[in-house]
């Protein structure tokens, strides 16, 4: 599917905006202070409730990195061991996000110059239709 200009920028704004909303909510509560006593680690597995969302967010965790990592050639995004690593101390909240919106602004970019126009080997401008 090929999505125009206006709907990628669009894309790449709520890959945008979620990811900073990732950043922030989870910055914030992971800054709460903890009932004295109790390890942060503890509190993921605190009760059935977090322990269902902390066993949720492993599998993403590791189902998104295993995607950017194997994504990332494809789809021009360099580095993409870094998204991986540091979603660990931030959060794949964010940087999952982050990944999604630099590669579909590259995405774009990529289809435009795999689209433009080329010289042919006799020295004439190619068109789309030749």
């Amino acid at each position: 599917m090929m999505t125009t200009p206006r709907r990628r920028r669009a894309l790449v704004a709520t890959y945008g905006v979620l990811a900073v909303v990732g950043l922030v909510t989870t910055a914030y509560f992971n800054r709460q202070p903890l009932p004295e006593g109790t390890s942060y680690l503890e509190g993921w597995f605190a009760n059935n409730a977090s322990t269902s969302a902390a066993i949720d967010l492993i599998v993403m965790f590791v189902a998104a990195s295993i995607f950017m990592v194997g994504d990332a050639r494809r789809s021009h995004v360099r580095w993409p061991w870094l998204y991986v690593v540091f979603a660990i101390p931030l959060a794949i909240a964010f940087t999952f996000p982050l990944y999604l919106a630099i590669r579909s602004a590259r995405s774009g970019s990529a289809r435009i110059a795999e689209d433009a126009p080329q010289d042919q080997p006799d020295g004439r401008q190619r068109t789309l239709s030749s």
